[in-house]
């Protein structure tokens, strides 16, 4: 299933390394979780232009707004996979059997799955908008710095 003509289902279900043949996260979870609205509502958050500019950009040159778009639809994988695994935790079983099948499947923390998908996403974001001539400014949840007041209690002065 697309999404927003940036990302597949099949893509995102790839990033979070799930099989579609598992049928774990069907397309009507997808639908149902209307991620394209909820993506599309995070992204304009932060992209500058109209998605359907930064998809024109698009055409195979490797120039910046070549690059602006590619940096777009891992953004959006991304953005999408962190949306669907905080939707509702996906039960990743050890070991799955059938009758005559048997496979076994690595299991991950969730809070660490998702830690590194945000920061792919911050990854894609930032080139992104670099790709997009903007301003990319790192910064963390935290801010420190120094503030300098007009007037000083210790000297009774102003500045």
């Amino acid at each position: 299933m697309n999404i927003l003509d940036l990302t597949t289902t099949e893509a995102v279900r790839a990033l979070i390394g799930i099989d579609a043949a598992s049928q774990e996260l069907p397309d009507q979870l997808f639908i149902d979780l209307e991620i394209e609205d909820a993506l599309l509502l995070e992204l304009s958050d932060w992209l500058t232009s109209p998605i359907s500019e930064v998809i024109a950009g698009a055409d195979g040159s490797g120039d910046a707004a070549d690059r602006a778009y590619l940096a777009l639809r891992g953004a959006a994988k991304a953005w999408c996979a962190m949306a669907v695994l905080q939707a509702g935790e996906i039960s990743i079983a050890q070991r799955h059997q059938d009758a005559n099948n048997q496979f076994a499947r690595q299991t991950f923390k969730m809070d660490d799955v998702l830690l590194r998908l945000s920061a792919l996403y911050a990854r894609y974001k930032g080139l992104c908008l670099a790709g997009l001539g903007e301003l990319v400014v790192s910064s963390t949840s935290w801010m420190a710095g120094a503030s300098v007041p007009s007037y000083d209690p210790v000297t009774n002065t102003t500045a």
